[in-house]
């Protein structure tokens, strides 16, 4: 299965309060976490579990012996959860403007970025409510099949890129200019870049080295022609102050902060092992 490495469980959590509460789920590449939130956000469980195996969607076998003995070990998520977020980390997404979206075209869409042709692959789209565009992106058979087993109804599928971006879109409401987001994964890097409240870019890439992670971001910086002295970098995800890729960042680019987690979320950061903006596109879903 592999083993909890965050574990928050409030008082105020009570099982005949399930139909109420909302579960959302992040199934990346090496973790699956999950919170449950009551109706007024308040975050009344969350838990991250290290996989010992990469969750590698495009195995089957891998989805699901690695969801199967999670939830077979943690008995909350099997509870009867009727409203039900799951976002994957995933490689491969596409934006469209809305008024040029049409629902028949989902695969064609992202026929350009994929190399092979997979017929067990499900396509979804996901709303970029500020924006007007929609995201397109394929999951996994396997996934969804073993999910719906568990949830009948109610079950809501996202790339986290869709999350992640409308909820950096509403934290540009009360910006001005243009600001170079990171949410970080180990070993994955997503990047997206605002200017005012208009989405300019966004990717996810592979990285390896400290050297492969500070690349991408000065190219984004580069591409777009921006000054790593003015243009600020806003950092959420698995990475700690302390860590040589930030001090590596530092010496490039001086503007740097941290994610701020909305009060709105009344999550008791002092009950966790980690900073609160380690969970921002767990709570965005």
């Amino acid at each position: 299965m592999g083993k909890i490495s965050t574990s928050l469980v409030k008082t105020s959590f009570s099982k005949n309060n399930i139909n109420t509460y909302k579960l959302s789920i992040l199934c990346g590449v090496d973790s699956l976490s999950y919170c449950i939130s009551s109706p007024s956000n308040e975050v009344l469980v969350l838990k991250k579990f290290d996989l010992y195996k990469n969750l590698t969607l495009d195995n089957e076998a891998v989805i699901a012996a690695s969801f199967e003995e999670i939830w077979e070990e943690d008995a909350l998520l099997s509870l009867a959860f009727t409203n039900i977020h799951i976002s994957f980390v995933r490689p491969h997404y596409t934006l469209i403007p809305s008024k040029l979206y049409q629902s028949a075209n989902k695969a064609s869409y992202l026929k350009p970025l994929k190399s092979d042709s997979n017929n067990s692959e499900l396509y979804q789209a996901n709303d970029l409510t500020g924006i007007a565009a929609k995201l397109i992106f394929s999951l996994p058979q396997a996934a969804v099949t073993f999910f719906e087993s568990k949830y009948p109804q109610g079950v809501q599928y996202y790339n986290s890129f869709a999350p992640l971006i409308n909820s950096i879109e509403k934290e540009m409401g009360g910006l001005v200019g243009k600001h170079v987001w990171l949410n970080i994964h180990p070993n994955v890097l997503q990047i997206v870049f605002f200017d005012g409240k208009e989405l300019i870019f966004s990717n996810q890439f592979p990285f390896e080295t400290e050297k492969d992670f500070l690349y991408y971001v000065m190219l984004v910086y580069s591409q777009f022609k921006l000054n790593p002295e003015e243009t600020p970098l806003h950092i959420s995800g698995q990475l700690v102050r302390e860590s040589a890729i930030f001090k590596n960042l530092y010496r490039y680019i001086r503007n740097i902060s941290f994610m701020n987690i909305s009060d709105n979320y009344q999550l008791n950061t002092h009950l966790t092992e980690h900073p609160s903006y380690f969970y921002f596109d767990l709570l965005a879903i």
